[in-house]
């Protein structure tokens, strides 16, 4: 994964001296990964906000899960494209700790997300089938149904998606690069918020490189606020919530106060 615009609602807890957590794929210690289980784990360990993926199928819906295919999580050989919401009970998690749990839709996870007043940021990928302006359209008009517009967030890490996400949602946008030279993240903060009018920015969290208070300064300056992923150590969270960082998506509850 190179790069991604992120459009989002913004939340105004968002903020550098209240760091958002913010729980990768929920909370997956022991429960089977964007499932209604391990939002609920996320959510016990006092998470605030979940991160999850989605990806669009040749039924033209939206599901939401990791992996491009069922391999890892239902032992069954089968592209996540190739489900559809009327077939994704005949492949259940294969772990049942929580009881028997299923593929989620887009509109479940975020009715999900409303229902336990949390946010929710949405990662938009693409394999077989990629995201249309159209979709996007729709998924906006979900998220709007459900009256979720300062809680939800749409981004992508798919060039076609990110091109068709542009003049689609008109609310905050940002943007995603791992490259781990400072200076080079610095000119990619000026291109997507002068090309792409981004309100945000995540980077991948390489210590002593991506960690530059420098750099989290240059983007506050440009009126990105910043994110960071990658994290699963207190004193890496408690580092970046120092040099200002908006919100940390964690791979563990590492919380600092």
């Amino acid at each position: 994964m190179t790069f991604c615009i992120l459009l989002l609602l913004f939340s105004p807890v968002c903020l550098a001296k209240d760091c958002l957590y913010i729980a990768h794929r929920g909370d997956i210690d022991d429960a089977p990964e964007e499932s209604y289980a391990a939002v609920d784990m996320a959510i016990e360990n006092g998470y605030r906000a979940i991160e999850c993926d989605v990806w669009k199928t040749t039924s033209e819906e939206y599901l939401v899960f990791h992996d491009s295919d069922l391999y890892k999580l239902c032992g069954v050989k089968k592209d996540i494209s190739e489900v559809s919401t009327k077939t994704r009970t005949d492949y259940p998690y294969k772990n049942t700790k929580y009881g028997i749990q299923y593929i989620l839709t887009f509109s479940e996870m975020l009715a999900y997300a409303k229902e336990n007043e949390i946010d929710a940021f949405f990662h938009l990928k693409a394999g077989k089938v990629h995201f249309t302006k159209d979709d996007l359209r729709k998924m906006q008009e979900t998220i709007d149904e459900e009256e979720m517009q300062n809680n939800a967030y749409l981004f992508s890490s798919d060039p076609e998606t990110v091109k068709n996400m542009n003049g689609t949602i008109t609310n905050f946008r940002g943007g995603l690069n791992i490259r781990k030279n400072p200076d080079s993240l610095k000119i990619y903060a000026d291109r997507i918020k002068n090309e792409h009018n981004c309100n945000f920015v995540i980077f991948r969290y390489t210590p002593g490189k991506t960690d530059d208070p420098d750099l989290v300064d240059y983007c506050h300056k440009l009126w990105l606020k910043v994110c960071y992923y990658n994290i699963d150590d207190k004193e890496d969270t408690r580092r970046l919530k120092t040099i200002g960082a908006d919100m940390l998506i964690l791979n563990k509850p590492v919380f600092v106060e």
